[in-house]
């Protein structure tokens, strides 16, 4: 099963390393592109947007700060 990840705040970014660890097939995405291109470096797959991140997994996990932040989030994949 492919992982998809939004958000590499502080707490997302531990969340998304410990399933990395665990050998998950992720892929991420956050408006940070060092961040993206970090995690492509520990083995994850990087995404260019939350509607390209959703097309290419299973399952998405969001960890964003607000809840308007999360009704963006899954407007845009409404798209």
């Amino acid at each position: 099963m492919s992982v998809g990840f939004v958000g590499l705040g502080n707490m997302g970014q531990g969340m998304a390393d410990n399933l990395l660890s665990k050998g998950a097939d992720l892929t991420v995405f956050t408006r940070t592109q060092s961040k993206i291109e970090a995690m492509i470096d520990k083995g994850a797959k990087g995404a260019a947007s939350i509607s390209d991140l959703t097309s290419k997994v299973d399952v998405v996990l969001v960890c964003l700060q607000t809840s308007r932040l999360h009704a963006f989030c899954c407007l845009e994949t409404m798209e």
